[in-house]
């Protein structure tokens, strides 16, 4: 029946499901695989080139039409180069995008594909040294004229990381693309001291050898009705040379990007806020010279803003952030690492706003965050997708609480080591008569917080230990059976959107918590990095009750054994990435579970787990075809006997000698 469907309807259907869920019903049957290669679902598809598989390369072109295509690994051997070109051939009039990112393609290779895609807009040479190097690319005007009409409906262009372009070599290049919108030359040499090459009164800039800003600046004034995007990223422009560009006229940039422009500070940012009202997205990343002065320009001038980035802006504080609620049509603010900022800051700029945009928050490492800001958001700004609390020390069970009962459309959920966090907020549980912002468990055992001055205890640091971590799941569980049929706790997996967790470093949270909890449909990717309560138990419920998994990080985590591995490997058949790296209890079964079970993995991290062999690792190395990654550092290090001299490289552990004194050298 499934193969009586018409290919328009499946494909139509094949729309509302995500990549995993497609990838799936694409194995139905053959009309389905047809319908899952039209082109509106093909997204990213990465070829990389051998010379083993270069014929099926060439099967699998001619039955896909694909819209955006990255070329990795693209060596420009003839092998490569001939397969690529015959491929063109299918796969051209449907291509969109096309990145050949850090390949060492040549001019003629360059000239051949692209006069075959009349269709293209993206194009993305980040990184292609081997085309400047020469400082001969395009000088031939048949040929650059033949590029110029094919490339008419291109948009965007990535030169990044380009070493030996120049002026030349540079309008040579643009006047090949004549209706650009965006433009990326991020962490490209860009010389800012032109004067050096040019006269005050020259008009031409055709230097060969350098890439200068006053031809970067005439560029721009020559398109400036139709440049929109621009990206300067980890350049060495200054607040004065951003001042020049900003004040082109009739310039009106939408998006620009400064990621890394450690020259750039307030001055920089008050003239481009004064001169570029309409930006949509600012990413001011790392320009650690901005302060409360510069934020405060873009609150007041930059009223259409939907993205800006301050990660590593470490000097802002609450003066300049509660002037967020100014910008109404906010969607996405990253301040990782603004150290300085407090709950009552982001209050003020994120929740008083009287209809708020925002959907992605990202406030890792802002350690002086804490509940009171959790509570307002899930009553303020319920339509968050993306939240990101990493290192929030302070955050307690009742913020999860909230989160799990109010931001029901998150699809991403980031709560490493946030230490405060236990079984009890997972659960959606809360001890009765007990202080709602201090940890409730810990409270119930000890009589007082041990915060408030009152406590019996008068240690503040104590040490772990297995009998306390019973203890407290035993109250837990008995909080579980007192329960009535009245009360039904709102737990994490109320959460049924949810596709990112990362639970990494929590370390009160246990088997009793995440096993109860941890239950999505939808959930990709799980990190439970260090945690220490985690057992073979834990995990396969976790397997069982989460089959979606693409992506599973469980480094250092010291309970789990082959049978965790065992059921992990068999109930997530859509693994691609696996993380085991110092799980010390693992032995050669489990790499021949994973060998047995995993047909789709690709990443694979073994790192320092002692109780490996390298020759089982050497087998599953030479056995699994998928994948493309594996991670071996000091596998079986604690084995080596002594006098064995050892090097670790990509290929693991190898002897090289032996002696008295054991050597061991990283590579």
């Amino acid at each position: 029946m499934a193969s009586k469907l018409p290919i328009e309807v499946v494909t139509h259907i094949m729309s509302f499901l995500g990549v995993p869920d497609r990838k799936e019903a694409a194995l139905v049957c053959q009309a389905w695989y047809e319908a899952s290669l039209d082109p509106a679902l093909q997204q990213n598809i990465i070829v990389n080139f051998s010379y083993e598989k270069t014929g099926e390369i060439l099967q699998s072109f001619q039955r896909r039409r694909l819209s955006h295509l990255v070329l990795s690994q693209f060596d420009n051997s003839s092998s490569s180069t001939n397969a690529i070109l015959k491929s063109f051939e299918q796969i051209s009039e449907d291509l969109k995008s096309l990145s050949l990112k850090d390949s060492n393609i040549t001019e003629g290779t360059l000239l051949q594909m692209l006069l075959k895609c009349p269709h293209l807009e993206s194009l993305d040479l980040s990184g292609c040294n081997s085309l400047f190097m020469a400082g001969t690319l395009l000088n031939n005007n048949e040929k650059a004229q033949q590029l110029e009409k094919a490339m008419k409906n291109v948009k965007e262009l990535k030169l990044a990381s380009l070493r030996y372009i120049s002026d030349n070599s540079f309008h040579r290049l643009m006047a090949a693309f004549p209706n650009l919108s965006k433009l990326s030359l991020a962490s490209s040499q860009i010389t800012y001291n032109g004067s050096a090459y040019y006269s005050r009164t020259s008009a031409v800039y055709d230097n060969t050898a350098v890439f200068t800003f006053f031809k970067l600046e005439q560029y721009i004034s020559d398109h400036v009705r139709q440049l929109k995007v621009l990206d300067l990223s980890r350049t060495s422009i200054t607040n004065e040379h951003l001042g020049q560009l900003v004040r082109i006229t009739d310039l009106q940039l939408e998006e620009l990007f400064l990621v890394g422009c450690r020259d750039i500070g307030n001055e920089g940012v008050n003239r481009l806020c004064q001169h570029q009202t309409s930006l949509r997205v600012l990413d001011l990343t790392e320009c650690v010279d901005v302060r409360d002065v510069g934020v405060a320009n873009i609150t007041t001038h930059l009223s259409k803003l939907e993205t800006l980035r301050l990660n590593k802006c470490h000097m802002i504080t609450n003066a300049s952030i509660g002037l967020l609620k100014n910008l109404p049509h906010l969607q996405v603010l990253d301040l990782v690492e603004c150290y300085e900022l407090t709950s009552a800051g982001l209050v003020t700029g994120l929740c008083e706003v009287v209809k708020s945009s925002l959907t992605h928050l990202n406030l890792s490492c802002c350690s002086k965050v804490d509940t009171d800001l959790v509570i307002k958001l899930a009553q303020h700004v319920p339509i968050l997708q993306h939240l990101d609390l990493s290192s929030c020390f302070l955050l307690q069970d009742v913020g999860l609480h909230n989160i799990s009962s109010s931001l029901h459309n998150l699809r991403t959920l980031r709560l490493a080591w946030c230490k405060s966090i236990t079984n009890l907020g997972l659960l959606g549980l809360q001890a009765n008569g007990l202080c709602p912002v201090h940890d409730p468990v810990d409270s119930q055992l000890n009589g007082e917080c041990s915060c408030s001055g009152k406590s019996k205890f008068p240690v503040i640091f104590r040490k772990p230990t297995e009998a306390l971590r019973e203890k407290n799941e035993a109250t837990v569980k008995r909080m579980i059976a007192e329960l009535n049929d009245a009360f039904v706790p709102q737990s994490l997996s109320a959460l049924t959107y949810l596709q990112n967790l990362d639970l990494s470093s929590c370390p009160q949270l246990t088997d009793l918590g995440l096993r109860g909890a941890i239950k999505f449909c939808e959930l990709r990717v799980l990190k439970m990095n260090l945690l220490h309560g985690l057992t073979d138990e834990g995990l396969t419920d976790i397997a069982i009750n989460n089959p979606g998994l693409e992506e599973l990080q469980l480094q250092q985590c010291a309970r789990i054994s082959d049978t965790g591995i065992d059921i992990v490997t068999q109930r997530c058949q859509r693994l691609i990435y696996l993380d085991v790296s110092n799980c010390d209890r693992l032995t050669d079964t489990s790499l021949l579970h994973i060998q047995d079970n995993c047909r789709r993995l690709r990443h694979l991290d073994l790192s320092y787990c002692s109780s490996l062999t390298i020759q089982a690792v050497d087998q599953l190395e030479a056995r699994m075809q998928t994948l493309t990654s594996l991670r071996r550092l000091n596998v079986g290090l604690s084995k080596l006997p002594l006098g064995m001299n050892m090097i670790s490289g990509p290929g693991g552990l190898k002897k090289v000698s032996s002696g008295k004194i054991p050597l061991l050298t990283l590579v």
